[in-house]
């Protein structure tokens, strides 16, 4: 009988595709899922240092949340009267971020993330900002799998990216990349620049694109082109890049987006908050693009919850005019947050479901509490009356981050954090 480290019992959703299977078994041993299957059958072939049972809950693939600005968590709540996205950082965010921006601030911001993430059941996430050096020191502690990109606007701030992503990596699950805030902040000698770097990196390259209609005109007027047709022309568009919000795409830019292999993140929550508009996700799906869900950040969404973001862009997806969208079924909207969020992030071949081979990014989510009874479809359940409270255990490369709602990585900072969380929140109300 082979000795392994883990093993987890239970009913089973791969979500490889929509088969479930009950009285299921996943067998882990440094990191990796190594077996999959009946738990009769696992017993017999493996002993498990720890053997976690999930009566009552679903085993399934971490959330993936394609899309964050994790230092930005300590502004949450503190431009929710901003009419567009426009006003929102103008008004709002660029100041406050002038004033505040610091490594400590990153620091402590995206030590708080983590919590809220791991809380939910997130066990990657896709960021981007400035002093992601910090971030990644918090990411570490918190046992989280990142992909952290450093933000980008002017051509001096590539060198700073550039030896970012050079750095050692505090932990083993960040990986780094490139991300140019946008089209309409960066020149083109930015981007072209950035995108170089990012190839002879081998780095992902993320950048919002369209997500509001007016700078998409904007870009119209001043280029004659189309965001894709204008990223193409730039040589910037390629299976590298993740575009987050892409609202206002054309189905010629889809069309373009979809034979580059670039993917898109769709924000629904935040997308509404600043009145940006609705991303056609089949749209895109059918044009062959990988499309993830992501929260974007606590700034313009104020939560950092997979499962309120999937019921959100569920019916967010159900409100849109029918030569547009069709209505995502309920399997769908949770690859949007696994199988196809890790696609879209590049991560697709290590994480997203559980397969033999795969990092053992897991969690246990309930499905019989009474807010979810009665259960006719469990993917239902998931996306249209489960909860963040739902998740039961998290486990990330193999290792247990918490179990029975109890966190254990980030157990020892909750006092130093809350702590800075009311420092700061007193200096920014001052301000």
């Amino acid at each position: 009988m082979q000795k392994i480290d883990l093993m987890v019992k239970g009913t089973l959703v791969p979500m490889v595709n929509e088969n479930i299977i009950s009285d299921g078994a996943l067998a882990i041993h440094d990191g990796i899922i190594i077996a999959c299957g009946k738990s009769s059958e696992l017993l017999s072939r493996y002993q498990a240092s720890t053997v976690l049972e999930s009566e009552g809950s679903a085993i399934m693939p971490g959330f993936i949340n394609g899309h964050t600005h994790v230092g930005m968590t300590l502004l949450r709540g503190v431009a929710d009267n901003a009419k567009n996205l426009q006003e929102w950082l103008n008004d709002y965010i660029f100041p406050l971020e002038k004033k505040f921006l610091s490594e400590d601030f990153v620091y402590w911001s995206t030590l708080l993330a983590c919590y809220e993430m791991v809380q939910s059941g997130i066990t990657t996430f896709a960021d981007m900002y400035f002093f992601e050096a910090a971030a990644s020191k918090a990411v570490a502690h918190a046992g989280i799998r990142a992909l952290l990109g450093e933000t980008i606007f002017l051509q001096d701030d590539i060198s700073y990216a550039q030896e970012f992503c050079a750095l050692p990596k505090e932990s083993a699950l960040i990986t780094s990349a490139l991300a140019p805030h946008s089209l309409y902040s960066c020149d083109a000698q930015t981007l072209v620049k950035a995108y170089a770097v990012a190839q002879s990196l081998d780095v992902p390259f993320i950048i919002h694109v369209a997500e509001q209609n007016q700078e998409v005109v904007q870009l119209q007027k001043k280029t004659g082109m189309s965001p894709a047709e204008y990223m193409q022309s730039l040589n910037i568009l390629s299976c590298r890049v993740i575009i987050a919000h892409g609202v206002h795409f054309s189905d010629s830019d889809l069309e373009i987006i979809g034979k580059s292999g670039a993917s898109i993140v769709y924000n629904p929550t935040s997308n509404m908050k600043l009145a940006s508009g609705i991303a056609h996700v089949k749209s895109m799906q059918e044009h062959g693009i990988a499309v993830g869900l992501g929260t974007d950040g606590s700034a313009s969404n104020n939560s950092l919850d997979s499962f309120a973001e999937m019921k959100t862009g569920a019916l967010l997806q159900s409100l849109c005019l029918p030569d547009y969208c069709k209505p995502l079924t309920p399997f769908e909207v949770v690859k949007l947050a696994t199988a196809d969020g890790a696609r879209a992030i590049k991560m697709g071949s290590s994480i997203g479901t559980l397969e033999v081979g795969k990092r053992a990014d897991i969690i246990m989510v309930r499905y019989d509490n009474l807010h979810q009874l009665p259960g006719y479809d469990l993917f239902s359940q998931f996306v249209y009356s489960s909860k963040s409270t739902d998740v039961q255990t998290v486990i990330i490369d193999g290792k247990i981050v918490m179990h029975n709602r109890k966190m254990i990585t980030l157990f020892d900072k909750m006092p130093q954090l809350r702590e800075r969380i009311a420092f700061y929140h007193d200096k920014i109300k001052k301000s």
